[in-house]
């Protein structure tokens, strides 16, 4: 072998082990390349808003919505509504008597307050304004002959007629508005009640029998003597204040 040769072996040999030697130094394999992460599935932004809005978004309120369903309906409420105030015209009311008979027609309006004269005082009917809804003709006298009572009188009985205009048969008058007044001496008692006489349209014995109920005063005028009553009716009737016991409450006479 030739002095070339040999060097280019030698040249050969050294480069071959500073190559096994840096092998070694670092391992004895190369260095593998970096495993390359594995791919995540991708959740949508949306999604997540939706799943986590469920308690605050549209979720939120479909359970807000069965929560309502599950409770129970609010309690109406029972505040009483407050009444409308009553109709006025402005005009004032009209008086009549005292005297021993009124007989007259009478509208909605003015009001009127027919007086008539009594033993004991006077005795009055009140029509409030807006109590008569047509024309009526009202007849408001004292009694005279053999009228029928209820026993235990007090007084005077009176006769009231009340008859709606353009008819000929009198007829019972229900209040369209405030209800009719009576104001009936005491006779010197502490209280009074009011006895009505309504006729049944029967005789007995050859008289007309009559249904009597027995009112009880709303209040007693203590210093003109007088015990007021309220009815929510007027009708072709005998009336006369009585020491009776009340039989009914109920105003409205049914």
């Amino acid at each position: 072998m030739s002095t070339n040769q040999t060097s280019v072996f030698l040249t050969v040999n050294l480069l071959f082990a500073g190559a096994v030697m840096a092998m070694s130094a670092c391992g004895s394999s190369p260095a593998a390349p970096p495993a390359t992460p594995a791919p995540v599935a991708e959740t949508e932004d949306d999604g997540g808003e939706e799943a986590a809005g469920g308690a605050d978004g549209q979720g939120g309120d479909s359970a807000e919505a069965a929560d309502n369903e599950a409770k129970p309906a609010a309690a109406a409420t029972t505040e009483p509504v407050a009444e409308p105030p009553p109709r006025r015209s402005g005009r004032p009311a009209i008086q009549y008597g005292p005297a021993k008979k009124i007989e007259t027609t009478f509208g909605s309006t003015p009001a009127a307050m027919l007086k008539l004269k009594a033993k004991g005082g006077v005795v009055t009917l009140k029509i409030p304004e807006f109590a008569l809804s047509t024309g009526t003709n009202i007849t408001w006298k004292i009694a005279t002959g053999r009228a029928p009572t209820k026993r235990q009188l007090v007084g005077s009985v009176c006769e009231l007629l009340t008859t709606i205009a353009g008819k000929l048969k009198p007829s019972r008058i229900d209040s369209d508005g405030p209800k009719f007044s009576f104001r009936f001496p005491t006779g010197g008692r502490d209280t009074v009640n009011l006895a009505v006489g309504v006729s049944t349209g029967k005789t007995k014995y050859g008289r007309e029998e009559f249904e009597w109920t027995v009112y009880a005063p709303t209040r007693v005028d203590t210093g003109f003597k007088e015990a007021h009553f309220e009815l929510s009716y007027i009708a072709p009737s005998y009336i006369h204040a009585t020491t009776a016991a009340p039989t009914s409450t109920d105003d409205a006479g049914k």
